[in-house]
């Protein structure tokens, strides 16, 4: 495709260039140096900078990364800042974040207001109860 690509209420598989303008529209990939996304539906989001707005992605891999009031199951690069959404999987490096749920939040440093499900002890008490739980139905299965 184009280096600049702005399709405007459309569907597309894959996207690629320097720099894509999405509203309105939906695709399956989209790689570029610079993605923006209004009102928009990507499955794999992969851009030196990421730019979302109203809109949901299945994973935003982004060396910067920004969404506001939307949705990504995955957010992850070096700097990502999440606005009014819901981002069950963060990692980053520095992670600002401003009224978010979060299932994990994996960075190196975390600025605003982030609710997530479990805290580090809770984490690690889930890991050991399905740990212990798998080895005790694979000594089960073993022994009927």
């Amino acid at each position: 495709m184009r280096d600049a690509a702005r399709p405007v209420g459309s569907s597309i598989g894959n996207l690629s260039g320097a720099e894509i303008n999405l509203e309105f529209s939906a695709a399956q990939r989209v790689r570029a140096d610079t993605c923006r996304a209004g009102y928009s539906a990507i499955a794999l989001t992969h851009a030196d900078r990421a730019q979302l707005e109203q809109s949901a992605s299945g994973a935003v891999i982004a060396g910067t990364a920004r969404l506001a009031d939307s949705a990504a199951i995955v957010a992850c690069g070096g700097s990502v800042r999440i606005e009014n959404g819901a981002t069950p999987v963060i990692i980053g490096g520095a992670v600002e974040a401003q009224r978010v749920m979060a299932l994990a939040v994996v960075a190196g440093s975390v600025e605003g207001h982030v609710s997530a499900l479990m805290g580090t002890r809770a984490a690690i008490a889930f890991g050991v109860a399905l740990g212990l739980s798998a080895l005790l139905a694979r000594l089960l299965r073993r022994w009927i």
